[in-house]
């Protein structure tokens, strides 16, 4: 797998564990599907046994100053938006230099109303008030996979930084 590659993988990844604790943050009972269906990453059932599912999507910040989320498949064309049925979206703005996390949660409906193949976030329009958490990831770029496998955070390792802010700030 090159660097690039990885790298995305590993960013989505971390992504997806950042959106499962943010929902337990919200007081839903999550469940990771991963690769199992590429449409949801993530289902979450309320306390009063309501489920929704939830797309998550995570980007760094372009060199332009945009962080840009595909939203379709590369097979899709202009004619046919094909966006994930899930009932939300949660999408990580990363930024390397920092290591923050902005999170940014919308409903489907306003995801694809937008009818656009990706969404698009201004650095500018970050906001404080939208910082999850702040972790410095790994660089990629070395190629080095042992590095990638070390760096992988464990979920329960995690879950105790939910519990005590919103904002969070990890070693």
């Amino acid at each position: 797998m090159n660097a690039v590659k990885k790298s995305a993988d590993y960013l989505g990844r971390y992504g997806e564990i950042l959106a499962t604790m943010y929902m337990m943050h919200e007081g839903y009972f999550v469940t990771q599907l991963g690769n199992a269906n590429k449409k949801h990453d993530l289902l979450c059932e309320d306390k009063d046994g309501k489920i929704i599912s939830v797309q998550v999507k995570t980007s760094s910040l372009r060199s332009n100053g945009y962080f840009v989320f595909k939203l379709c498949n590369s097979s899709t064309t202009w004619g046919s938006l094909s966006t994930s049925s899930s009932d939300l979206f949660i999408f990580f703005c990363y930024i390397k230099e920092s290591g923050n996390f902005y999170a940014y949660k919308y409903t489907n409906k306003y995801v694809t109303e937008l009818n656009s193949k990706s969404f698009i976030i201004n650095i500018s329009d970050l906001h404080n008030d939208n910082l999850f958490i702040t972790k410095k990831l790994p660089n990629f770029f070395d190629d080095s996979d042992e590095d990638f496998k070390t760096q992988i955070p464990l979920l329960w390792d995690l879950i105790p930084l939910v519990q005590v802010n919103k904002q969070i700030e990890a070693a």
